[in-house]
This record gives C-alpha cells, structure tokens and sequence, in this order.
C-alpha cells in the first residue's frame, strides 16, 4: 500500500519524551534521513555508533530507498549486508550506497587508527569488500587522510581518499 504521508519515524517503545515531539522536525530539517548518535559510546566502537532507537525518514527517493533498505536488511535473513546491520553498522550503513559505506568505514578507520572492512557476497556471487586504511594527516592537522577501496572478487574496482575531520 501507498501512503500519502510527507515523513515516518520509528520511536522504541522505552523512549519518553519530556519536552516538545516536534523538535524531532527541527533538527532533520530538509534531511531525508535521520539517525542518533550514541552519545555513551565512541564513533565506530564495536557495540555502534547509533542508536536506532529513534529513525527518521521522508517520503523522498533517497528516504524511501534507505527505509526499504533498513527494513530488509532487519527481516531478511539472506540480505548480504544483514550481519553488518545487525551487529554494529546501521546507521552508518543507513542508506545502503556504496558511498555510504565508504564514509563509514572511513570515519572508523580515523577515529581507531586502523583500517576497517566490510565485506558480504553480492546477489550474482561476487565477493566485495570496501576497505579504510588511514595514512595521514592534511597539512595543518585538522583532517585525517583515509584511503578508500572497493574491491570486487580481489580486484580493486575503485579507490578514493576521505579527508576525515579530526574534532
């Protein structure tokens, strides 16, 4: 079914709410997508970065896209990205891209000075693995420089370098 609705967001069950709902709406903003940050845990520790506990989206391309993308990711046990969601990357994930992954995998790589991977097996078999492997800093220090790579059944098909802001 189809539902005209301008936006959606999931809320747990234990979550209260001892002010105004609708600053919710004033902080995504014109965003498509909204997740929190756990504010108790380091970015990219091993339990995740986000609270899935409140998610927002709108009812756009990329809201729309993300939404199916979480959902099958949660309730599919063939999803090739499910363990990855699971276990500790669905915010970072959120969006299911490429580029997405990369941002995250990059970000983990400069907060924990070593690189990260994600891997899982496409729907035709092939192997694909987005890799994050700092390397340095820019010039005045403020960002960290990320090496990016997809590599589909051993072969690097791309590489880009993050610059990854350092707070």
């Amino acid at each position: 079914k189809k539902y005209d609705i301008p936006e959606i967001i999931y809320i747990d069950s234990d979550i209260k709410f001892y002010g105004d709902f609708n600053i919710l709406f004033d902080v995504v903003k014109d965003k498509s997508i909204g997740i929190v940050l756990h504010r108790h845990n380091e970015f990219g520790c091993e339990v995740g970065a986000y609270n899935v506990g409140i998610i927002y989206f709108r009812n756009d391309e990329p809201g729309i896209k993300c939404l199916k993308w979480w959902r099958d990711c949660l309730i599919d046990k063939d999803n090739p990205w499910r363990g990855g969601v699971v276990g500790a990357a669905a915010g970072a994930l959120i969006g299911g891209a490429i580029g997405s992954i990369r941002d995250q995998a990059a970000q983990e790589a400069a907060e924990e000075n070593r690189t990260v991977q994600y891997t899982r097996t496409m729907d035709n078999g092939t192997r694909e693995i987005i890799r994050a492997t700092p390397y340095g800093y820019t010039e005045n220090g403020d960002y960290k420089l990320v090496r990016t790579q997809v590599i589909r059944d051993g072969i690097v098909v791309s590489e880009e370098v993050k610059r990854v802001p350092m707070y």
